[in-house]
């Protein structure tokens, strides 16, 4: 056990507001023993937690309530310098997430490097948020230790900002031992039905787990799907119920004539998600070649299809193209194409129904076995073992 080591975990996302990836290292962290408390705003919602939490280890949430984002970081700022004064200079500072480095960065002013941590799985690259950007830089540079998601986004952003040593590379990955809903046929004949679809068997249906953003290629997407079969469907989840990204999302699959063929999940809680994933046939993983972040993704929701036991339609990138030839887990394309991405979903969408039971089951293990965050954990717990040993101003 480490209970002589206190870790406070500072976040801006709400634990239990979609996918758990930023808590994942707090809820590790506390599993192997570590005194992990948690710093995180709440709104007031009342969200339920999702399922997993628990078997991953309960941590010490200090929730900041507020439903205005300005007052929700001054709160955080006054709560996180209070806490500072109570753990003092013995405890970890681990800041995870480029949208509280502003809090953070103020907060710790003064404090030893060798005491603070800095995790992001989403590199902001040059000027694309400059307000982020601005203290995010000055956060990493005063951090004794950084991660990140990726290796390659990790050496961009040592030269971006001039740091002294490598950040870390610890990959956005579910844990095996994270709860995954089963295949239920009943979701899907629900999916089906809801759709208005008569079935035969070959219906094939496509999630897309996240809203519709010029940065996801969506209009791309659909417009691929208006060029396959009338067996394809489009399943989109990740935009709340009269949003601007939803509405923008149904003006564009009327305007490409796929209406009929495509359904709005809205913002699921995150077991319904995966629940509705696992039914699903293809997973896509589209981003826009428009800079070093997207460019070397290592997104969570990956592990998430995977470990759903669908595969995937990938956005031909160095990262996506080494996973689908070392361990098939599915086609990559040029996403500016829609011609390129209808035959990447094609190409996934014509296996026999044998095969698609054989790689569901395949990736599954894949994702258990290889592409999980036990893996990655080791690296997480040797930045712990040196923050914890190293002496230095």
């Amino acid at each position: 056990m480490n209970s002589k080591i206190q870790i406070l975990f500072v976040s801006h996302n709400l634990p239990e507001r979609g996918a758990p990836h930023h808590y994942i290292p707090a809820i590790w962290l506390s599993r192997e023993g570590y005194d992990v408390v948690c710093l995180c705003p709440d709104s007031g919602d009342g969200l339920e937690q999702v399922d997993g939490w628990q078997d991953m280890g309960r941590l010490d949430l200090r929730r900041v309530i507020a439903s205005n984002r300005l007052i929700c970081e001054l709160k955080m700022l006054l709560h996180l310098l209070r806490l500072r004064i109570s753990f003092g200079s013995s405890a970890l500072y681990y800041v995870y997430g480029s949208r509280i480095c502003s809090v953070a960065w103020i907060a710790l002013l003064g404090m030893r490097r060798n005491r603070i941590i800095y995790h992001t799985q989403d590199f902001l690259e040059p000027r694309r948020h400059k307000f982020y950007e601005f203290f995010e830089k000055r956060l990493a540079k005063r951090a004794g230790f950084v991660i990140i998601n990726d290796e390659n986004r990790a050496r961009f952003m040592k030269s971006h900002y001039d740091l002294v040593q490598l950040p870390t590379s610890v990959r956005t990955y579910l844990p095996a031992s994270w709860k995954i809903p089963d295949f239920d046929a009943n979701k899907r004949i629900e999916l089906l039905s809801t759709l208005g679809v008569k079935m035969t068997g070959d219906e094939k249906l496509i999630m897309c787990q996240t809203a519709y953003s010029p940065v996801r290629c969506s209009e791309n997407l659909i417009k691929a799907v208006a060029l396959l079969g009338k067996n394809y469907y489009l399943v989109f989840s990740g935009m709340e119920s009269g949003s601007a990204g939803e509405r923008l999302a149904k003006e564009a699959v009327s305007r490409h004539g796929v209406i009929d063929r495509s359904l709005f999940l809205g913002y699921l809680p995150y077991t319904d998600l995966l629940g509705y994933t696992a039914v699903c046939d293809i997973g896509v993983l589209l981003y826009a070649n428009d800079g070093i972040g997207n460019f070397y993704q290592c997104p969570g929701r990956l592990t998430e299809y995977l470990r759903c036991g669908i595969s995937v339609v990938m956005s031909d990138f160095p990262n996506f193209r080494y996973l689908a030839l070392k361990y098939r887990i599915g086609v990559t394309c040029d996403s500016e194409s829609p011609t390129s991405i209808a035959k990447a979903i094609e190409e996934l969408g014509s296996r026999p129904p044998d095969q698609i039971q054989a790689d569901r089951k395949r990736l599954k293990q894949l994702t258990i076995n290889e592409l999980c965050y036990e893996k990655e954990f080791t690296k997480l717990k040797e930045v712990l073992v040196a923050a914890m040993g190293r002496e230095d101003n």
